[in-house]
């Protein structure tokens, strides 16, 4: 049965005619006219009588329209709470981020818990810093050069990358290099040192930001980090050597719908205040201080297994 077919019987009961029907529903009288027609092709049973002073419905057709009416009373309620609850500044709110910017976004997220008791924040860690952005998941924190078209939202600024030791790691004759996987090949910086680094001075390889900040740490040797993950590290040294200008970005996404609820958009027009005021935590503080030089490499290397 066409919900289309039952509006339009629903129409010319409640406003008396095919042409008053036809104004209310902004199509004209001969659609009402075959919308009817064809209700009673499909339910093989007539549902209106024509008189001579113009037409009654049918016992079966006035027990049609009194559950249509009520249907429809009921879609108007639904309706009316949907709005409403588009309209409130409570409920919960999906935030998708990469791990290891929880420290800086944390106080963000602090703030705006203030601001907005009734709305629940709940977070979605991934480890990757491209991350996703699930049908389910309204809003999303991803580093990227070139972000899911169909999502929208905006730019909160470049991420820039650094090379990174341990002053211990320095102290050696050959700090040697920490190897990439998956997840940071990505990278600008990440591509760069892929042409530049011989495999046998890698002493260890890693899959995550994480991982690889660990690493660094441990005193394993030279790697590539955003500046915003090893800048805090005080026993961290970043290396100077002449890199490649930054491609990825931070962006705050969202789905094209999502912002039509109040609680989102206000999570949203939030977070993009207070992660643009931490701009120069992702653009990196700190200045190389270390010189270093890369040693020639003849031929093309894979640094990826």
């Amino acid at each position: 049965m066409n919900w289309e077919h039952v509006r339009s019987l629903l129409a010319l009961v409640q406003h008396g005619s095919t042409h008053r029907a036809a104004r209310v529903l902004g199509v004209n009288r001969t659609t009402v006219s075959r919308h009817i027609t064809r209700l009673e092709a499909n339910l093989n049973l007539p549902l209106i009588h024509h008189t001579d002073d113009g037409w009654e419905l049918t016992e079966f057709g006035g027990a049609l329209v009194g559950v249509a009416d009520r249907f429809q009373l009921a879609l108007f309620d639904l309706q009316a709470e949907a709005s409403a609850e588009q309209q409130q500044l409570a409920g919960r709110v999906r935030l998708s981020l990469p791990q290891p910017m929880l420290p800086i976004v944390m106080p963000a997220l602090r703030q705006l818990a203030e601001r907005f008791p009734l709305i629940q924040v709940e977070l979605q860690e991934q480890a990757s810093l491209a991350g996703t952005l699930a049908p389910d998941t309204p809003l999303a924190l991803i580093v990227s050069d070139a972000p899911d078209p169909n999502l929208v939202g905006r730019r909160v600024g470049p991420v820039q990358c650094g090379l990174y030791a341990h002053e211990e790691a320095l102290a050696r004759p050959s700090p040697g290099w920490i190897g990439l996987d998956q997840e940071l090949r990505e990278l600008t910086l990440n591509r760069w040192l892929e042409q530049r680094i011989a495999p046998e001075d890698i002493r260890i390889r890693v899959g995550s930001a994480a991982a690889m900040l660990e690493a660094v740490m441990c005193g394993l040797g030279i790697g590539a980090l955003p500046c915003f993950m090893a800048d805090p590290v005080a026993e961290l040294r970043r290396v100077h050597l002449p890199l490649p200008a930054p491609e990825a970005n931070l962006w705050l996404l969202t789905h094209p719908h999502a912002l039509k609820h109040a609680r989102v958009r206000a999570i949203y027009d939030g977070l993009l205040d207070l992660l643009i005021e931490l701009r120069p935590i992702f653009k990196g503080a700190q200045e190389p201080t270390t010189p270093f030089e890369l040693a020639p490499v003849t031929t093309t290397q894979e640094l990826y297994a």
